[in-house]
């Protein structure tokens, strides 16, 4: 009777050890696929942001985005190739990410209300990646085509973006904010108002910098 007991106790010592050891053999299994599928989305976002990044053009500063800069690509729109909905994940905010599909449906239907395109690679500082992108508003009572300035750190993560210029016409009125961009330390723009072509109403200046934390922040 000991000894029937001994083997039964023996076998559920056993099975209980061939379990556990099932259990430490899949959770590393699982670990290793958890760090492999980690690294092949990293090797895979950094492959697409370097697309991203390679579609704009590089431009010295200073980099100056006045009132003929805006109206050319107004009247020559194939100059500057449209951006890819895919690269929208790195110039959006959750919050502009929502008004997108509150205005627009979605990134796919996006073109119909809105179009965004590569304007131009901005090196103002060593330590962050700048970039200019446009975003022309497709509206049947307005012609609007705005531009911004979005800033990446080191590590090529979003850190902040500001819109550095616009041209606006509606109901017979010009409103144009022209985008100067000098270095990290000296970025402006200059607000315009017309009645008409002719008659300036109002002019205005902001000056912006970019903070060691990679925020733009007003100077």
């Amino acid at each position: 009777m000991g000894i029937v007991f001994a083997k039964v106790e023996c076998k559920r010592i056993f099975n209980k050890k061939h379990s556990q050891l099932k259990l430490t053999m899949n959770f590393k299994l699982l670990t290793v696929l958890a760090i492999l599928t980690f690294c092949t989305f990293t090797a895979n976002s950094q492959l697409i942001f370097n697309k991203f990044s390679s579609s704009f053009k590089n431009e010295t500063v200073p980099f100056v985005i006045d009132e003929n800069f805006m109206s050319h690509q107004l009247e020559n729109p194939d100059e500057h190739p449209l951006m890819d909905p895919i690269f929208y994940e790195f110039i959006l905010s959750d919050s502009e990410k929502e008004n997108v599909y509150k205005r627009c449906g979605g990134y796919t239907p996006m073109d119909s209300c809105s179009q965004i395109s590569f304007i131009a690679k901005t090196n103002v500082s060593a330590t962050y990646t700048s970039f200019v992108y446009s975003e022309k508003i497709l509206a049947a009572e307005k012609q609007e085509l705005i531009y911004y300035l979005v800033i990446f750190d080191g590590k090529k993560k979003y850190s902040d973006k500001i819109q550095i210029a616009q041209i606006k016409y509606e109901e017979g009125k010009v409103h144009v904010w022209e985008g100067y961009v000098f270095n990290s330390n000296d970025i402006f723009t200059v607000k315009k108002s017309y009645i008409n072509p002719e008659t300036l109403s109002s002019i205005s200046k902001i000056n912006y910098e970019i903070s060691k934390k990679g925020k733009i922040e007003n100077r």
